[in-house]
């Protein structure tokens, strides 16, 4: 047995007369083992005489197995002679793998053993580390040609000791003719700590101070209201945290290290803003979804959830009210218009369900958003209009708007009106209280607005609630086109 790089000797002789001069030849059945010399001479004199040949392993054969070498001695009309070399990889290595990058003092954990290579021969490595609160579950492993691949799990713990200081650790392997195998980790002395006090809007990159926080930053997670923020950065007494989007109000902030450690001292005074388009203009949105907003910007006892619309039309819209143009919900002599209620309040969203939002009764604007889905076809109009909210717009009497009637009619596809009346706006009826849209246009065959027979807008007396209504002499013939439509404010 030789070890890669190593060289050794073979005694060669005859063990009987050959009758003449001889030549036996050395080979190997691996060209990493050469001979010195690789031919020998015999003679009837020397025959009995052992002759010593060098052999020479390469220095690396570019693997990390032991291997088996096969020698041949062979001579003319002489019957050959093969013996077994075992030669040890010098380059053979101890892994460690999966020792976490850091932890707490008093944790528990594991990592796996294995070689990188055939030892050719049972080998014994012996684990130990540099600092004595690393305890290890067992100390040393042994490993053969059958199991050398196979990992072998070690437990050990990260042991309280009396010092303050964060400690690296130095795994060490080491076994008899194997390449040393080390691993660190860093054991973090005493549990993170979280200060108090913090304010901010969601959306808000805040800094949250505190002790123990691990590096990077993205090892130690937050919770703000129990909802996952977003750690930005951070250092071991300080992480940068974007507020997720929770009610306002004081709550609860939690940072939970990778290896389990969580500290609940700490509190978040989540602030909020009083609408979809003051959200925006801060830089706060993240994106078309649900927000919580205070309209009246005092205590976030009154808060509520809204749905924004942070991108159509430059974004900023706060959904008010969404109705069906084949239900009678929202027809324009229900109380929903005036009378300060709700409707399917909960998560809201851009859903085709019914729904009049708090905001329909709280939130200012100065410019309202139509959008009629018809069919799956979705078209915008925006009205401008100035009020405190919808429900003093619909309390109150006729507003005249000015999109004129072909803006109207592109709201819905395939829309039909009477060419004459077009009179336009909030809270409109026809002279004779017959025909009326709580916020859309009206037509008549009659050069007048005494009995129309065409609508369209949301709030609609005729029985397209939200849609298109045309009878007698429309421009696109009789249509009864229902939609669902939905008011936004900004």
């Amino acid at each position: 047995m030789l070890t890669e790089g190593q060289n050794g000797t073979l005694t060669v002789n005859l063990s009987a007369d050959p009758g003449t001069n001889l030549i036996v030849s050395l080979t190997s059945s691996n060209p990493n083992l050469t001979f010195i010399p690789s031919t020998l001479n015999f003679s009837p004199v020397n025959y009995a005489n052992p002759r010593t040949v060098v052999l020479a392993t390469n220095s690396n054969d570019g693997n990390e197995d032991a291997e088996n070498y096969t020698i041949t001695l062979s001579a003319l009309g002489v019957t050959s002679v093969m013996r077994n070399l075992l030669v040890l990889d010098k380059d053979t290595r101890v892994l460690i793998s999966g020792l976490p990058t850091n932890m707490n003092e008093g944790q528990s954990a594991s990592f796996s053993v294995k070689l990188s290579g055939i030892p050719g021969i049972p080998v014994i490595v012996n684990l130990s580390a540099d600092v004595p609160s690393f305890t290890l579950a067992v100390t040393s492993l042994n490993f053969d040609n059958t199991n050398w691949s196979i990992d072998q799990t070690v437990g050990f713990t990260a042991s309280d000791d009396t010092n303050n200081i964060d400690e690296t650790a130095t795994l060490t392997g080491v076994g008899s003719g194997l390449v040393t195998g080390t691993m660190q980790t860093v054991f973090i002395d005493g549990y993170p700590t979280v200060s108090a006090g913090i304010a901010g809007y969601s959306g808000n990159t805040i800094s949250v101070p505190g002790t123990n926080f691990l590096s990077p930053a993205s090892l130690n997670t937050v919770t703000v209201g129990g909802v996952t923020a977003s750690v930005t950065s951070g250092t071991s007494t300080s992480l940068s945290v974007i507020v997720p989007l929770v009610p306002g109000g004081l709550q609860t902030l939690v940072v939970t290290n990778t290896r389990g450690n969580t500290t609940l001292s700490g509190g978040v005074i989540v602030l909020l803003k009083t609408s979809c388009k003051t959200i925006l203009s801060a830089g706060l949105s993240f994106g078309d979804t649900v927000y919580y907003i205070d309209p009246d910007g005092g205590s976030v006892s009154n808060q509520f959830q809204v749905y924004c619309d942070m991108t159509s039309n430059g974004g900023g819209w706060t959904l008010a009210l969404k109705a069906d143009g084949t239900q009678s919900t929202f027809q324009y002599d229900a109380s929903y218009w005036t009378v300060n209620n709700t409707l399917g309040i909960g998560a809201p969203d851009a859903s085709l369900s019914e729904y009049k939002s708090q905001s329909f009764n709280t939130v200012g604007f100065s410019e309202i958003l139509i959008v009629m889905n018809t069919s799956g076809t979705i078209r915008t109009q925006i009205i401008t209009i100035t009020r405190t909210s919808l429900l003093q717009l619909f309390q109150g009497g006729y507003v005249a708007t000015s999109i004129g009637r072909s803006g109207w009619k592109n709201l819905v596809a395939g829309s039909s009106l009477q060419l004459n009346c077009n009179k336009e706006g909030s809270n409109n009826e026809d002279n004779i209280g017959g025909a009326a849209t709580r916020i859309g246009i009206l037509g008549n065959q009659e050069n007048d607005c005494d009995s129309c027979d065409s609508s369209l807008g949301i709030g609609n007396r005729h029985i397209t609630r939200a849609g298109n209504f045309a009878h007698y002499g429309a421009d696109n013939g009789d249509q009864s086109i229902f939609s669902f439509g939905y008011l936004y404010v900004r």
